[in-house]
């Protein structure tokens, strides 16, 4: 009775171990479960996320960047036009050119420093600019057409007899055109005047401004045609004669041109046989416009 417990204990693994060789061996093949499916691997999106890890150039590492303080001032911008779209953009010029024809009316006024009346001056000016320094040299032949007028008193006593000569028969120092012996009387002039002056003036500011101030000279020549009437008679003469003329301007761009006014002062001899020597010393005033070609 105390041997079977230890038999017992040595003959249960060797049981066992039988069995269980028994079972494998018997085993039917329905009873043995299927192998689970290895599950296929995603396709990559990109041919490069198939590439093997190793072949991936390594990351650099980006190193933090310095302090404010220490941080270099940024390069400028350097920014290079386009020189077609420049091109394209550059407002047209034609108003600098270098030189350009100019022509236009002139409607002005002379105010006449002797007797004669106020004379309207009507002409045409034809000329031209040049680029000259900082500003525009502008010369122009200008032709204007005037008409003055003037009522006056004059007085041609006779001289006494025997004041002359010491001849027997002396000749008056003056005629004696009317009684009294005072002499008085009264005579009427129309002048009318053409001027042909040759503008010389310098603008200071370029062409393209639109405003501009000048000063110039104007040497001219003046066709005078005067008719007295004295005495109840009508005398005509005609005359030709060289003048001189200052001016100082200034115009402004409007439309396809220039509006201008100008003041200035001409000197002219007149010689007439009726009423003696004079000039015509007038100040002018002028109003026209230029267009450039």
């Amino acid at each position: 009775m105390r041997i079977t417990p230890l038999l017992a204990a040595l003959l249960f693994p060797v049981a066992s171990g039988a069995q269980h060789h028994h079972r494998r061996h018997h085993a039917t093949p329905e009873a043995t479960p299927a192998p689970a499916p290895t599950p296929a691997p995603a396709p990559s999106a990109t041919p490069a996320a198939q590439a093997p890890a190793t072949d991936a150039p390594p990351v650099a590492e980006t190193p933090p960047p310095p302090p404010i303080a220490e941080r270099p001032p940024p390069a400028p911008a350097v920014v290079v036009a386009d020189p077609v779209a420049s091109a394209d953009i550059a407002p047209t010029r034609s108003t600098e050119r270098s030189f350009a024809l100019e022509f236009g009316p002139v409607l002005g006024l002379d105010l006449s420093t002797n007797a004669l009346s106020l004379g309207p001056n009507l002409g045409l000016e034809v000329g031209g600019r040049l680029a000259l320094g900082p500003g525009v040299l502008a010369f122009a032949a200008r032709g204007t057409w005037q008409h003055y007028t003037l009522n006056q008193s004059a007085a041609a006593p006779c001289a006494p007899i025997g004041s002359g000569s010491t001849n027997a028969s002396p000749a008056p120092e003056a005629p004696c055109v009317s009684t009294p012996t005072g002499g008085a009387y009264d005579y009427a002039i129309g002048e009318d005047t053409v001027r042909i002056s040759l503008l010389l003036s310098y603008r200071f500011l370029p062409a393209a401004s639109a405003f501009n101030a000048y000063v110039g000279v104007a040497p001219q020549v003046v066709l005078q045609r005067a008719e007295t009437t004295a005495w109840n008679l009508l005398t005509s003469e005609t005359a030709t004669r060289f003048g001189v003329g200052g001016l100082a301007g200034a115009q402004y761009r409007l439309g396809p041109g220039a509006v201008w006014l100008e003041a200035g002062y001409a000197w002219v001899p007149v010689v007439h046989r009726v009423t003696g020597d004079a000039s015509i010393s007038t100040v002018t005033l002028a109003l026209g416009y230029r267009i450039a070609l």
